[in-house]
């Protein structure tokens, strides 16, 4: 008989302890998971980042003469002083 009451006491110990130790293990390994997992996702993204940029050599040469902005005029046209419409 001294048994039973032991174990009920002991349950009643032992499982909200249980489930505070289970609890704490999955948050930690939560942690531990997005961790590592965002370190080796930086290393892929630098590691993309490097082999693209091997990948396309930069210009040796720009002209900028030839380059054309959306808003720019075309040459001797002047939009200050144009009463002609």
């Amino acid at each position: 008989m001294g048994s039973g009451a032991l174990l009920a006491t002991m349950f009643v110990i032992l499982v909200p302890l249980a489930i505070w130790l289970y609890t704490l293990i999955f948050a930690l390994s939560s942690l531990w998971f997005s961790h590592y997992c965002l370190a080796a996702l930086l290393a892929l993204r630098n590691e993309r980042a490097l082999a693209a940029s091997a990948a396309t050599p930069a210009p040796a040469s720009m002209d900028v003469d030839a380059i054309t902005l959306p808003d720019d005029t075309p040459s001797g046209t002047s939009f200050i002083g144009n009463t002609s419409r």
